[in-house]
Formats: C-alpha cells, structure tokens, sequence
C-alpha cells in the first residue's frame, strides 16, 4: 500500500519507464543538431553548433573539445530537406558549404 501511496505522489512511473515522444508527422524526418543553449561556450562552439546537422544521433555525439557541454536536440524536418541535406549518403552537413538546388 506504501509503495502505491509513493508512486502516485511521485508521478507513477520511474523516468526510464515513461513513453518515448511521438514518431514525427508523415512525411518529416528526425535530424539532430547539437544545443549549447542555456550554457556557457566558446565561440567556436557557438558557430559549430549553427551549421552542423546529423542524420542520426550517434553521429551527433562529436563535440568540438573535450569542454564542450552542447547537448543533442532533435529537430523535425521535411523530406525535400532532409533529401537535399543526406541524399548523397553523409551523415553530418555544413549548412555553411550547402549550394541551393535549383
């Protein structure tokens, strides 16, 4: 009876236990970028984190030095996007070096 008593005060479930958030729409793609948002970081770390996007999250797990504090956010993208940006196979992109498809 105590351990019902406890979980209900403290939201039910464990943290590891709760749903994983929803699929995105029909038609997007999960892409990650990382976030130093909130945190204090270099300059350098600043622009990486602009301009890089990853195709999956492992690969986003590159922090820029061993100070790094950036975490991996995901972000919803469509497929025309998500097609431009990792057609070719890659797995980060520099939308730095990113040429309009016309």
């Amino acid at each position: 009876m105590a351990t019902g008593v406890v979980a209900a005060l403290w939201g039910g479930a464990p943290a590891w236990a709760k749903p994983k958030p929803d699929p995105p729409p029909h038609g997007r793609h999960v892409v990650y970028r990382r976030s130093s948002r909130g945190r204090r970081a270099s300059q350098a770390v600043k622009i990486r984190n602009a301009n890089l996007r990853y195709k999956t999250k492992h690969a986003a797990d590159d922090p820029a030095h061993a100070g790094d504090t950036s975490r991996v956010v995901p972000l919803d993208v469509s497929q025309a996007t998500f097609k431009l940006w990792f057609g070719h196979g890659a797995h980060v992109v520099d939308l730095r070096t990113l040429k309009a498809a016309r």
